[in-house]
């Protein structure tokens, strides 16, 4: 911080100084890159604390309503032996919403070929 005499005040028989105080063009720039370098090394810790909060919602809100889905299904007394795996997701879809079906034959359609990152940061 700097101090700059600004005017000299006489009168009634006394001398002041007017003085400003304030800071350099420096000392402010180096204040904004600093508050700059720790928002760029933050943000993304943030950004990915946000977004495995919201893969985990999204996870507890897909469980939930399978959850009730198989409920239902239950308590109208279709949950039982079925012939195959087709039969149980088509009855299955009368109580859920499935966006896709994939047929076993062609499961790489449906799965994506990278690696899958679990919460727990299991890789498969």
């Amino acid at each position: 911080m700097q101090k700059i005499d600004i005017a000299q005040v006489s009168g009634g028989g006394q001398r002041r100084t007017l003085t400003g105080k304030g800071f350099t063009l420096a000392e402010v720039l180096i204040t904004l890159g600093v508050i700059g370098i720790v928002a760029a090394m933050t943000l993304p810790v943030l950004n990915q604390a946000v977004n495995k909060k919201v893969r985990a919602e999204q996870i507890r809100t897909v469980k939930y309503k399978f959850t009730k889905a198989t409920e239902k299904m239950a308590s109208l007394g279709l949950i039982g032996p079925y012939d195959s795996t087709a039969s149980f997701v088509a009855e299955l879809q009368k109580h859920l919403k499935i966006m896709k079906v994939c047929p076993s034959s062609k499961l790489r359609d449906c799965w994506p070929y990278d690696t899958i990152t679990l919460l727990d940061g299991k890789e498969y």
